[in-house]
């Protein structure tokens, strides 16, 4: 059974030095929306990798619609990596992590260009807290589904930004998955949220 206490405890010392308290949300909640994404193509991502390869002469739009086809969702991963895959290799963690972001479809990209996730990945690379980070955020949704009072105490990201984020999306892009604005918007239990992507197919 873990202890969440000392789960939450660990997460701001992983931040600690790097970020200050008001900035911990900066991190975790790009890192967990990261988490989510990861954990809902993973039935079909062996699918989408073999269509990625026998599509690469495809025209854009074309490979792109039988891409989120084969996913079963608006958006995709052509990466080889997935989160286990990431950490298993603390060395080359950020390159890995870039090529893992790259490995999106363009819709999703966005979303992490938006939360300005390159610079915070560099930040904690060069304060040589990145595998730590990568590592403990992993068990986010564990934190989340339990306790999500304190999951969001600990983003720190308040209705209005969220709503503000949201609304930054819409006016800027048809193309952001409905499910994860709804995300940004209101942060649901992980069990609703792997529910609703799985059968919105």
């Amino acid at each position: 059974m873990v202890n969440h206490v000392n789960f939450i405890w660990n997460i701001a010392e992983s931040l600690r030095g790097p970020f200050k308290p008001a900035e911990y949300g900066s991190v975790v909640l790009p890192f967990t929306v990261l988490r989510r994404l990861d954990a809902v193509l993973a039935e079909t991502k062996p699918k989408v990798l073999n269509v990625a390869k026998t599509t690469e002469l495809m025209p854009d739009m074309l490979r792109h619609l039988r891409l989120t086809e084969t996913a079963g969702h608006q958006f995709y991963n052509t990466s080889p990596f997935d989160f286990s895959k990431l950490v298993a290799d603390p060395q080359d963690l950020r390159a890995n992590l870039s090529a893992y972001l790259a490995g999106f479809s363009e819709n999703v990209r966005d979303i992490f260009e938006r939360f300005e996730f390159d610079k915070t990945l560099n930040k904690l690379a060069e304060k040589n807290k990145l595998f730590a980070v990568t590592e403990i955020l992993m068990k986010l949704w564990l934190l989340e589904q339990n306790h999500p009072h304190q999951f969001r105490d600990l983003v720190g990201t308040s209705a209005d930004q969220r709503s503000q984020l949201l609304a930054d999306w819409e006016a800027d892009s048809e193309d952001v998955p409905a499910e994860i604005a709804a995300w940004a918007n209101e942060p649901p239990k992980a069990s609703d949220v792997v529910g609703d992507c799985c059968t919105s197919r």
